[in-house]
């Protein structure tokens, strides 16, 4: 009995380990997930295809009108700020070739802050 117990709690530790991808973050259509450690954002229906918006994604926020997505560049460690149009978004009825049409970035931190009181952007609420 001790050696099954053991066996079941080494299969379930090397199932648990052995995930490579899985769902962060969601709001309606858009989630973040990480694939092999790249963490991103996407846009898609749940049950269909996800187009990839914006990669290494590092914090995110969202309103109705709007989702903000924060990104580090892994080699120079610049920040990045990226702002999605919901309207826009839904607009392009899902095409896949269009889908970063609705995508604002990658905008520098000068730049995205400026944006905020203009567009009445959310804040980052959701870090990663």
């Amino acid at each position: 009995m001790k050696y099954i117990s053991a066996l079941v709690i080494l299969v379930l530790i090397l199932f648990i380990t052995s995930r490579d991808s899985d769902e962060l973050w969601r709001d309606g259509n858009y989630v973040v997930a990480w694939i092999n450690s790249d963490v991103f954002l996407a846009y898609g229906e749940p049950e269909e295809a996800f187009y990839g918006l914006v990669n290494s994604v590092s914090a995110v926020g969202f309103n109705k009108d709007y989702v903000v997505a924060k990104n580090v560049d892994s080699i120079s460690k610049e920040v990045f700020f990226y702002i999605i149009d919901k309207a826009k978004q839904k607009s392009n009825q899902g095409i896949n070739f269009s889908q970063k049409a609705a995508v604002t970035g990658p905008l520098s931190t000068v730049e995205f802050n400026s944006l905020i009181r203009e567009l009445n952007l959310p804040s980052f609420t959701v870090e990663f």
